[in-house]
């Protein structure tokens, strides 16, 4: 009998949003109709910072800007094709940024060597160590920080790297910014370690 790949996490939704990655979702047929309730609804939550970070902006433009930025986001095109989910960092004390998750069936090896590979793989890049992740529930867990050098400065390529169920889960973040990236990976480890997959008969 078929065994059919699942997986389940844990979503702080103080701190993370579920970012649709096609529509119609759920309630909202567009786009634009998702940015506009993610500025109506989130608004007084964030708007402390980016008040903090825009002050010449009024509450109006405050309020356009939450929008925009919404809509920037859900319209972006994923990193790499087989995206499995999207999720937004919304902007608090000066912290924002979207991480991707990808999930999929897997064969390969545990070593440090296949580690590497899962790190630079569809990105490339160079490697700028790859390092055990404890206290998850995957067999292998890992953190690979790759440099892609082609922009300047450098982007930083993050992924948390798990194996478990003949499968492996990345979770991405991909930042121009290298102290952005050591404020974000505090909110990015428990999401990554509430990750579980599993086999189920089809």
């Amino acid at each position: 009998m078929a065994m059919t790949l699942q997986y389940a996490l844990d979503l702080d939704h103080r701190l993370w949003l579920p970012v649709p990655l096609a529509f119609p979702w759920n309630d909202f047929a567009s786009a634009e109709e998702w940015a506009e309730a993610i500025a109506d609804g989130m608004l007084a939550e964030v708007d402390p910072s980016i008040r903090a970070a825009r002050p010449e902006l009024d509450a109006v433009q405050r309020r356009d800007l939450l929008r925009a930025t919404a809509l920037a986001t859900v319209v972006a095109e994923p990193p790499l094709d087989e995206v499995s989910e999207r999720f937004w960092l919304l902007p608090r004390e000066g912290r924002e940024a979207v991480v991707h998750l990808y999930i999929s069936d897997y064969e390969g090896g545990t070593t440090h060597d296949d580690l590497a590979a899962i790190a630079v793989a569809g990105v490339g890049g160079v490697l700028h160590g790859v390092e055990p992740t404890p206290g998850t529930g995957f067999d292998v867990a890992a953190r690979g920080i790759v440099l892609l050098e082609t922009t300047t400065p450098p982007v930083v390529v993050t992924r948390l790297i798990g194996i478990a169920e003949q499968a492996v889960a990345v979770l991405e973040l991909i930042h121009p910014d290298p102290s952005a990236v050591a404020e974000v990976l505090p909110a990015m480890e428990p999401l990554f370690a509430s990750i579980r997959m599993r086999r189920v008969e089809q």
